[in-house]
């Protein structure tokens, strides 16, 4: 940010309430960079936004002091994020997410003002680097290419670093971080997740001899509540429809996670779904 715009930059932070949203859609919709700190908070306005930013989506709003008169706000902007306990990722938006875990500092830490100072004092020369680096990138963008395809998510980013690290002569280790991504992301999505976590304890009770089985939805309800530890109003699947959407919409957290991919078949009877280890 400080490389960017200069010593005016500073990082944000988010307010729960109406006004926060508001401030947060002023942010995104007029800078092509924003950094908020510390979204530890539970933001339910959040995940959509983000969501909306990683695809392009504009976001609409009545028009000020209007009945009934729309204005379109386009979202094209990087957006940083810093959170130990990010309650706002849900599926979609983690698999749009480029994770980066920090560690603490433990020794030789700097007052903030000196490091501002130093990025300060060395803009010109960042920039100066930087803009070598990107006539290169640009170089070998406008040289005729094969058509790209991409197994993840983040296509058009996979697709750019495709071209610009044989470049910048860091191939090898964009094609690793590329491999990992994946992995990265779904681990981020794990955290935390109770309703992971009762799947991992079911998996473990089977271990090591299971191989796999197959279940309608309402008999996985019930295994499931065997070795959940906690009461019944408690329990993280309130009823089948929950459960089975749940699974829907997280098979490659349970392939990622717990080594157990998960298919289903669809009968006139009932919904069965097939675990394999």
């Amino acid at each position: 940010g400080l490389v960017l715009y200069g010593p005016s930059f500073d990082v944000g932070s988010f307010r729960t309430d109406a006004t926060g949203e508001a401030d947060f859609i002023a942010a995104i919709s007029a800078r092509r960079f924003v950094a908020f700190d510390n979204a530890d908070a539970r933001i339910k306005w959040l995940p959509d936004h983000l969501a909306k930013i990683a695809t392009g989506a504009g976001i609409e709003r009545r028009k000020l002091y209007t009945t009934n008169e729309l204005q379109t706000f386009p979202t094209n902007c990087f957006v940083a994020i810093t959170s130990r306990d990010p309650r706002w990722k849900r599926d979609d938006v983690t698999q749009r997410l480029l994770p980066i875990r920090m560690e603490t500092i433990e020794t030789d830490k700097f007052p903030e003002s000196n490091l501002k100072r130093d990025v300060s004092a060395a803009r010109p020369l960042i920039w100066g680097a930087m803009l070598s680096a990107m006539n290169q990138v640009v170089a070998a963008i406008r040289e005729e290419q094969d058509v790209f395809t991409s197994a993840h998510r983040l296509a058009d980013f996979h697709w750019f670093g495709h071209l610009a690290s044989p470049a910048l002569g860091v191939e090898e280790e964009f094609v690793g971080a590329m491999e990992s991504l994946n992995r990265e992301q779904m681990d981020l999505l794990g955290e935390g997740d109770e309703k992971l976590d009762l799947f991992k304890a079911w998996f473990q009770t089977k271990m090591p001899d299971w191989t796999g089985e197959t279940l309608g939805i309402r008999e996985l309800r019930q295994a499931l509540e065997t070795v959940y530890s906690g009461s019944a109003h408690t329990f993280p699947f309130p009823n089948v429809t929950s459960l089975g959407s749940w699974i829907g919409r997280h098979k490659e957290l349970l392939k990622s996670q717990c080594g157990v991919t998960v298919d289903r078949e669809r009968t006139s009877a009932d919904r069965k779904w097939f675990f394999r280890k």
